[in-house]
């Protein structure tokens, strides 16, 4: 049956259901702040006719084996885990980490390859060797942050998807935001026109 479908909507309509999300459960949390309701199994029997009784009984008994508990006359499924929208939200800023990461080994590579021809026209031109340190140290440094990048990603991507937290998403966003200040490309654009000169 269609989602959209009548059918299925004038039995939701029918079935016992509230909005008491257990708000200690981060995914449970993030459905009452999107304001989706819970649909209890209690009722559906009233709503299947004689003709399904055994697709009644065997729903229960497939209920029954997810540990199915009994809480005020009503039936919940507490093996169920449903997506966590906050891991959606991370899956994205993963996405947008990747291209600024991307970016930054750009910038890395351009820098590994200025110390080189600095290497060559020093070894001609000894005023080229001040310049030459000073690309070396851009190149290690921004090497040293790339490293820390991926890690910060890495660990982002193995998250389990019921344990991303706001917390989480935040520290990752800021860790983003902050990579910005590493795409000083001043030193090479001064390196460049040095050797363009």
């Amino acid at each position: 049956m269609p989602v959209e479908s009548a059918e299925l909507k004038t039995i939701l309509a029918e079935l016992p259901q509230d909005d008491k999300w257990d708000l200690d459960n981060n995914v449970e949390r993030g459905y009452s702040k999107a304001g989706l309701v819970r649909y209890h199994l209690e009722g559906l029997k009233s709503l299947t006719t004689s003709s399904h009784k055994d697709m009644y009984t065997e729903e229960i008994s497939h209920a029954k084996n997810k540990q199915v508990t009994k809480e005020e006359g009503q039936l919940q499924l507490q093996n169920v885990k449903p997506e966590n929208p906050l891991h959606d939200t991370l899956q994205g800023k993963i996405q947008v980490a990747e291209s600024g990461k991307q970016a930054l080994e750009k910038v890395h590579s351009q820098s590994q390859d200025l110390v080189l021809e600095l290497e060559l026209k020093t070894s001609a031109d000894p005023a080229f060797k001040a310049k030459k340190t000073e690309m070396e140290t851009v190149s290690t440094k921004l090497g040293e942050e790339i490293t820390k990048v991926r890690s910060t990603i890495f660990a982002a991507k193995r998250l389990q998807p019921d344990k991303v937290t706001q917390a989480e998403v935040d520290a990752f966003c800021t860790n983003v935001e902050n990579w910005s200040t590493l795409l000083d490309v001043s030193a090479i654009r001064k390196a460049n026109q040095l050797l363009s000169s």
